[in-house]
């Protein structure tokens, strides 16, 4: 069985769905205009609450 099938599975058990961005995006840095930040943990509980719900209608 090959490396990426046995992750399939793993992620299938698991209940994960690969593809999935819950990040919030890239923002502009304050004070550094070249550079980019992402809006990572803040409102992560609402953005899984949000796929949740739409994953499960779906299935």
């Amino acid at each position: 069985m090959s490396r990426i099938i046995r992750e399939r599975r793993i992620e299938r058990v698991a209940g994960l769905i690969p593809g999935i961005e819950v990040d919030g995006g890239a923002k502009p840095f304050a004070g550094h205009p070249d550079e980019l930040v992402t809006d990572g943990l803040d409102g992560l509980d609402d953005r899984f609450s949000w796929f949740s719900t739409r994953m499960l209608a779906k299935s």
